[in-house]
């Protein structure tokens, strides 16, 4: 069974109320993903299934990961992922914070369900969190 039929099926109330094109370039994605095993946008383009050329796919590609709407519609993917992968009434979920810039005013806080058979998470939260500190205060002051 290939992937995108099994993603159908596992993430069908996060897909279903996707636009139609979206949804078939979102999943031929993830076939070029896994067939390329990059995940570098040139080479999801280059294992892009069934073309010679890689412009069209690379132009597919930049207005999805452009799109505005995938990315609200994003959460609703999360939520699918995560309820098909936790089916326990006690879940595990990671929890990481960490600084996004240099300069420490953005910071990334991400949560993760732990795969368990090949060491990796599938993110279920992701926000980034502008972060000012206040001057410390000095004694006397």
């Amino acid at each position: 069974m290939r992937s995108s039929q099994v993603l159908q099926r596992c993430l069908k109330s996060a897909l279903s109320p996707m636009l139609a094109l979206r949804r078939q370039t979102l999943l031929q994605a993830v076939e070029s993903l896994l067939a390329g095993r990059r995940l570098v946008l040139i080479d999801l383009a280059r294992s892009w299934l069934g073309v010679e050329r890689i412009r069209a796919p690379l132009k597919r590609l930049d207005r999805l990961l452009s799109n505005p709407r995938l990315h609200a519609e994003r959460e609703r993917l999360y939520g699918g992922m995560v309820r098909w992968l936790v089916r326990s009434s006690t879940p595990v979920i990671a929890g990481d914070w960490c600084r996004f810039k240099g300069d420490g005013r953005w910071h990334l806080l991400r949560s993760a369900v732990p795969d368990g058979w090949n060491d990796r998470s599938t993110p279920c939260f992701t926000r980034y969190v502008s972060f000012h500190r206040r001057p410390a205060r000095t004694c006397g002051s």
